[in-house]
């Protein structure tokens, strides 16, 4: 069993709000226990936990189908996408229309269908700061992933963030950490 070195209150906080969460780590390993510890204790957890992977170095191999495929498979539950920074352009359309269309722990569809809610978990290797500058990630699709965000990027020369202070981040856009919870419009 791996164990988490996230903080209690950061975990129980991401888990009890039914909205996006951005998990940024070195590991995989830890992107994903974050995630699942996140599922386990939420209200999505008797629904599926599903993990989505962006495959390739550069990008582009998932599209929009597979995307889809994603959240057909996690409907009621909760999707782990790992190195969200990885996908196409193609793939990070569809999932913005997805993310947008998650509201307040519900899931509304064109034309006022409801579908079951799918608690989007994204992670991350690295700050999204630089993709989102070079512009091969969409700003409006990190904020719609960003709504609670765990950080445990190494910034400190080999000590790892011991996660007591809600810091900025220096090339940060805005707030970062848990506190930075509001939705856009």
């Amino acid at each position: 069993m791996h164990e988490s070195t996230i903080p209690a209150d950061e975990l129980l906080l991401a888990s009890q709000c039914l909205v996006n969460v951005l998990v940024t780590a070195a590991s995989r390993d830890d992107r994903t226990a974050c995630a699942r510890l996140i599922h386990d204790n939420s209200a999505c957890s008797s629904g599926p936990f599903v993990i989505g992977r962006a495959r390739g170095t550069s990008g582009g191999d998932v599209g929009a189908d597979e995307v889809d495929g994603w959240f057909a498979r996690a409907s009621g539950g909760s999707l782990f996408i790992d190195d969200v920074s990885r996908l196409g352009r193609e793939g990070q359309a569809q999932l913005f229309r997805h993310a947008e269309r998650n509201v307040l722990g519900r899931a509304v569809e064109p034309h006022g269908a409801e579908r079951k809610h799918v608690r989007i978990i994204a992670g991350a290797t690295s700050a999204l700061f630089p993709a989102i500058a070079a512009g091969r990630f969409p700003e409006a699709l990190y904020y719609r992933l960003n709504l609670i965000h765990i950080d445990r990027l190494d910034r400190n020369g080999g000590a790892w963030r011991d996660g007591s202070e809600l810091d900025e981040a220096p090339d940060a856009p805005g707030p970062s950490g848990p506190q930075a919870t509001s939705a856009l419009p």
